[in-house]
């Protein structure tokens, strides 16, 4: 399994950890807006005006630089139950950028695609992977704590290829007044709507996995095991791309799987690892390429209940072989 690996942001993406959505259209009406917050009853709506954003934690630990930066939002919702739809304009000191957010089950969310992302290995400190992909899924719910017009953003940075890992920040925003009305932003009547369900997100969750030899011929013999992993998935809000971040506990490995065509499949591969798996200072090492293809076996919506597939684990170098393993899975909990 992959080791902890050490990974670098773009300095852009420190600075605010928003990413241009493309050129923005005219605004329309901002006084209107700001009317529709106070008179319709949509708790959608609350989220509206200027706010300032600084930095709290990253990892659960306090920031040294703030990185403040100023949000304008806008908020439209189609009736006063449903889904809505906020858009933003976030400046910072280095960059301006737009975001789309949809308001649903109390909270505002939004997943957006990036590369730039670099890494090192944890041990000798080599550049594993340049320019690699990463996902920014932020989520926005009210800071209680702190009274009306005060939030919390969650921004959860997710790296794949390569120097897959995952990284966990919290910004806080206070409202500071009413939108700038020269600051334009996109009209949400000109962005598509989300979709109602993302049969990709259905991989989320608490499972116990099991493994068992595939007893397959020319096969090196695989030993039972089993595993206690979360799956978090996330998709863009047009459906095109789902992913699914595996993580174990004791010790911390992750994996991201992407959905394509009703399966959850990833591949990553170890480099120069010892024949033994247990002495690093082997002068017998190989790589070694690991595969796996999930399905859900259950039927209806929501999350997985189980799952089935293959484990698929080929060595090279000093120690050629290939182990494949059968995988039945049970979801244990949120």
């Amino acid at each position: 399994m992959p080791r902890h690996r050490a990974f670098v942001l773009p300095a852009a993406a420190l600075a605010a950890l928003t990413f241009p959505l493309g050129a923005c259209s005219a605004d329309s009406d901002d006084a209107d807006s700001e009317a529709a917050a106070t008179d319709a009853p949509n708790p959608g709506l609350a989220l509206n005006g200027t706010y300032a954003s600084k930095w709290v934690s990253t990892n659960g630990k306090p920031v040294a630089a703030e990185n403040p930066a100023t949000w304008t939002i806008r908020t439209d919702c189609d009736d006063a139950t449903g889904p809505c739809i906020s858009v933003v304009s976030a400046k910072s000191p280095n960059e301006t950028a737009s975001m789309v957010f949809d308001y649903r089950d109390g909270e505002w969310s939004t997943v957006q695609a990036s590369t730039g992302s670099s890494c090192t290995d944890p041990t000798t400190g080599a550049p594993l992977g340049e320019n690699q992909p990463y996902w920014v899924r932020m989520t926005i719910v009210p800071d209680e704590a702190a009274g009306d017009g005060a939030f919390t953003a969650t921004n959860t940075v997710v790296i794949g290829g390569v120097c897959t890992n995952s990284s966990e920040g919290v910004q806080s925003l206070r409202r500071i007044g009413d939108a700038d009305p020269a600051i334009t932003l996109p009209d949400a009547d000109t962005i598509a709507p989300a979709l109602a369900e993302y049969p990709g997100a259905a991989l989320d969750g608490k499972y116990r996995l099991e493994l068992t030899d595939a007893d397959l011929p020319g096969m090196q013999d695989a030993a039972q095991e089993s595993a206690d992993v979360t799956f978090d998935s996330f998709c863009t809000r047009d459906g095109v791309t789902c992913k699914a971040l595996r993580t174990s506990v004791e010790p911390r490995k992750v994996l991201l799987y992407d959905y394509v065509d009703g399966h959850w499949v990833t591949e990553m591969t170890t480099r120069a690892v010892s024949c033994s798996g247990r002495d690093p200072a082997a002068a017998q090492r190989g790589d070694v390429v690991m595969r796996s293809d999930l399905t859900r076996t259950d039927s209806g919506s929501g999350p997985v209940q189980t799952l089935a597939g293959v484990w698929t684990q080929t060595r090279s170098g000093d120690c050629p072989s290939t182990t494949q393993w059968n995988i039945a899975g049970t979801r244990t909990g949120d």
